[in-house]
């Protein structure tokens, strides 16, 4: 079938999965440590799942939700109910960065929660996890997610790369493109 004929080998898949929550866990922590309560007259959250919210978040909220999102990595990154701990990061990263983007800064890590909604329908979970020893769950190998989410990816560069081509980046005035074409 067309569909598999690209298909990942599934021990790298897996292996992917461990370097993600390493990564994520140990990258991710310092970054999440400065988001922290703002002052009610800051809190200006864009459309996302905080802008529902009247007020900014706790700081018991905060401490919660990293916790939580800690707990999640590691049971993901062991293999342990790998889809939904899968889908349990990416919702709880798409929360804290919500809550980070309420003050006004914005992060482009969407794709740092996209990853683990995507691969949570493959086979990610079928090798180096706590589900593969116990063979409580069997794994469909198929190439599906890998060419969603590398569609995913193409369309975020094109989109950020159309918005800088057309935002004047490009422009030989600016000081940023100044740097790299007089620089190097």
């Amino acid at each position: 079938m067309l569909l598999n004929t690209h298909a990942v080998d599934v021990a790298s898949l897996s292996a992917y999965r461990i370097i993600y929550c390493v990564v994520m866990l140990f990258l991710l922590s310092p970054h999440l440590s400065v988001i922290e309560p703002v002052p009610d007259f800051l809190y200006s959250p864009p459309l996302s799942i905080v802008a529902f919210s009247e007020s900014p978040a706790s700081t018991t909220t905060l401490t919660t939700l990293r916790w939580c999102l800690a707990i999640s990595l590691s049971i993901l990154m062991v293999g342990y109910r790998t889809n939904m701990a899968a889908i349990a990061v990416a919702v709880l990263l798409l929360a804290v960065n919500s809550i980070g983007f309420s003050a006004g800064k914005i992060n482009h890590t969407i794709l740092s929660v996209v990853v683990p909604l995507v691969l949570s329908y493959s086979a990610w979970g079928s090798r180096f996890s706590i589900d593969s020893l116990t063979g409580r769950k069997r794994f469909r190998e198929t190439a599906i997610p890998m060419g969603m989410l590398a569609l995913i990816i193409a369309i975020a560069m094109a989109t950020a790369g159309w918005s800088k081509l057309t935002g004047g980046w490009p422009d030989l005035e600016s000081s940023a493109v100044r740097h790299y074409v007089y620089d190097f």
